[in-house]
C-alpha cells in the first residue's frame, strides 16, 4: 500500500506502518493526557500492545497462507488495525477457510494465556476495562474482543472470508463473494449508524467494511471475468524497442510508458519517463534501465496472475518476452478498457455485479 513505511521482517515476511498510524498515536496520546487517562507514556505503551496483538493475528493468517502455497507480500499496520496483503490464495476453499479462521483463533490463544497469567497473580476481570486496571485482564478482553470481531460473518473481515469459503462448497467462487460482500455491506452501514450514537471509530470502522466489500467483490468479479484470457490475447504485438546502448537523452517514446530495451536482440529492462528524464548527461539507455522489471509470458492466464503482476510492478506496461525475445508488450489502459466493456456488457444483459445475480 502507498504511504507505508516499513518497520522490517517478521518471519520473512515484510511489516509496514501506514502513514496514517501515526495520527492514531496523537490521538491516544492526547486522549490518555487527559485527567483520568493513562498518562501520555501509559497510553503509548497501551496502543503498542495493542498492535502488537493485531500483528500476531495478521502473522498467523501470513504464516498459514504461505506454506497453502499462497504469495504473502506484507502486513501492513493501519489506525482501524492491520491487513495482511496475501495474493494467490490458495484455491480449495477448505484451505481458505482454514487460513482466515487461524487469525481469530490466534487472537483467542493469546487471551487465553493472559487470562491464565491473570489468574495466577490473582487480577480481577470485571467489571472490563481495556483503558485502566491491570495490564494482563486488559489483554485478556482486548484479544477476545478482536477475535470475536473478526469472526463477524461479514466480508472482508475473517468471518466473512470464512462464510465465503463454506459457500464455495456448493457454490462459485464469484457467486459465494457476492453474498459474503452484502452481509459486509450491510454490516458497515449497522457499525456506521450505532456510531453515531455511541463512538466515532465504529463510523470508521463501518465505513472501511462497506469500500472493502465493494472492492473485494469487484476484484473477484473481473479476476473471474479474466481467467482463461492469456496475456497474448490482450498484449499489443507491434513493439517499438530500443538498444541499450543508445544515449538516454535521445531516447524517444513509442508511447507514453516505459520503453521496452533490448541489447544484442534480447531483452534487457525497462526504461521508465522518469528515469529518462533525470539522466546525467552522456548517460547511456542502459544505465537508467529496469533490469530487475518484471516480464510476462505470452501464455500466462492474465486473471491468475497477469494483472496481478502488472499492476505490482508500478509500470504501465511490461514487456511480453517468450524465452529471450519480446514478442509484445501488455499494457494496464487494455486491460482496463477490456474490463469496461465487460462489465457494459454485462449490465446491459441485466446482470450488473452490483446486481449480485451472475454466477461463473
Amino acid at each position: 500500500m502507498k504511504w507505508s513505511w516499513p518497520l522490517g521482517r517478521v518471519a520473512g515476511i515484510r511489516i509496514s506502518i501506514h502513514v496514517t498510524f501515526f495520527l492514531l498515536v496523537v490521538i491516544f496520546a492526547m486522549a490518555e493526557a487527559q485527567p483520568g487517562g493513562l498518562g501520555v507514556f501509559g497510553g503509548l505503551l497501551w496502543l503498542i500492545l495493542i498492535f502488537a496483538c493485531v500483528l500476531i493475528h495478521e502473522l498467523a493468517h501470513s504464516v498459514l497462507a504461505r506454506t497453502k502455497g499462497a504469495e504473502v507480500r506484507d502486513i501492513v499496520l493501519l489506525p482501524i488495525g492491520g491487513v495482511s496483503l496475501i495474493e494467490k490464495m490458495p484455491e480449495r476453499w477448505s484451505d481458505e477457510l482454514a487460513v482466515a479462521a487461524v487469525g481469530p483463533l490466534a487472537s483467542f490463544g493469546l487471551a487465553v494465556l493472559a487470562a491464565g497469567a491473570g489468574v495466577a497473580f490473582g487480577a480481577r476481570f470485571w467489571p472490563i476495562n481495556l483503558y485502566g486496571g491491570a495490564l494482563l485482564p486488559r489483554l485478556a478482553w482486548l484479544n477476545l474482543l478482536l477475535g470475536a470481531f473478526n469472526l463477524l460473518p461479514a466480508f472482508p473481515l475473517d468471518g466473512g472470508r470464512v462464510l465465503r469459503a463454506w459457500l464455495e462448497r456448493r457454490q462459485s467462487v464469484q457467486s459465494a463473494t457476492q453474498q459474503a460482500a452484502r452481509i459486509g455491506r450491510a454490516l458497515g452501514v449497522v457499525l456506521a449508524v450505532v456510531g453515531l450514537f455511541f463512538d466515532f471509530w465504529l463510523i470508521i470502522i463501518g465505513a472501511f467494511i462497506f469500500i472493502a466489500a465493494t472492492q473485494e467483490e469487484r476484484s473477484t468479479t473481473v479476476h473471474q471475468w479474466l481467467r482463461g484470457t492469456q496475456v497474448a490475447d490482450l498484449m499489443r504485438r507491434s513493439v517499438t524497442t530500443v538498444d541499450a546502448l543508445q544515449p538516454a537523452a535521445q531516447a524517444a517514446s513509442w508511447w507514453s510508458g516505459p520503453q521496452v530495451v533490448t541489447f544484442d536482440g534480447r531483452y534487457y529492462g525497462l526504461a521508465g519517463a522518469t528515469a529518462l528524464s533525470s539522466a546525467a548527461p552522456g548517460a547511456l539507455l542502459a544505465d537508467v534501465t529496469d533490469r530487475d522489471a518484471p516480464t510476462l509470458s505470452p501464455t500466462a492466464d492474465i486473471g491468475q496472475t497477469g494483472l496481478d503482476d502488472l499492476v505490482r510492478s508500478g509500470y504501465q506496461a511490461l514487456a511480453v518476452v517468450d524465452g529471450t525475445s519480446v514478442v509484445g508488450v501488455l499494457v494496464l489502459d487494455d486491460v482496463m478498457n477490456w474490463i469496461r466493456n465487460r462489465s457494459a456488457s454485462t449490465a446491459r444483459s441485466g446482470h450488473h455485479w452490483d446486481q449480485s445475480r451472475t454466477q461463473s
